[in-house]
């Protein structure tokens, strides 16, 4: 079984990478969380898929030399208006699609600084969006003393701790991000059909 998320311990995996490995690491766990806002959109008719969708875009573009720095306030402004708040909308979707529009303004903020915390809080947040909708899905005590042992041990939440450890070792192990490498990843993680919890 994989170990609890250790913000700690990734840091000692990602601080070694390279720029682009940060990003394509970012990138990762941004289109796992997309999906789950794509399925708030559609049970709450609100929001604009296609905002977040050509922000990840456009920072997929960046590992190819393109320049956004001068686009990022702009991107990140659309992204923050068709952010839902949570107390506006009562649904198990609200809380993910929140999180997955907060992974891309993250991940334009990163671009744009460079600071290793903005990939650090992309994963925290695809590994909270498991722990809230397993607490929701599978109607847990939040007063049980072995809440966060079940939580850990739930599939969706050993997938996504495989999935980032997995990640980060596939890129690890790829030592130029080269134009091959972006084209195979992208395949392999844009537009993923399944979000983070399934959705």
């Amino acid at each position: 079984m994989e170990p609890e998320f250790n913000e700690a311990f990734l840091k000692t995996k990602i601080d070694p990478l390279s720029l682009n490995h940060r990003i394509l690491f970012a990138l990762s766990c941004c289109e796992r969380l997309l999906p789950n806002y794509l399925m708030f959109y559609k049970h709450h008719s609100w929001g604009e898929p296609k905002v977040l969708r050509y922000a990840l875009d456009r920072v997929w573009s960046v590992l190819n030399g393109d320049e956004i720095v001068e686009e990022i306030e702009n991107l990140i402004q659309k992204c923050d208006e068709v952010t839902p708040d949570t107390e506006d909308f009562d649904s198990i979707f609200v809380s993910p699609a929140l999180d997955a529009a907060s992974s891309v303004m993250l991940i334009l903020e990163f671009v744009k600084n460079h600071s290793v915390e903005k990939v650090l809080e992309i994963a925290s947040l695809s590994r909270d969006t498991v722990d809230m909708y397993i607490q929701e899905l599978e109607n847990m005590d939040s007063n049980d003393p072995n809440l966060e042992e079940k939580i850990l041990g739930h599939h969706f939440m050993q997938r996504e701790l495989v999935r980032q450890r997995e990640d980060l070792e596939l890129l690890r192990k790829a030592d130029v991000i080269n134009e091959d490498v972006i084209i195979d990843l992208k395949k392999l993680w844009r537009g993923t059909e399944k979000s983070n919890i399934d959705l």
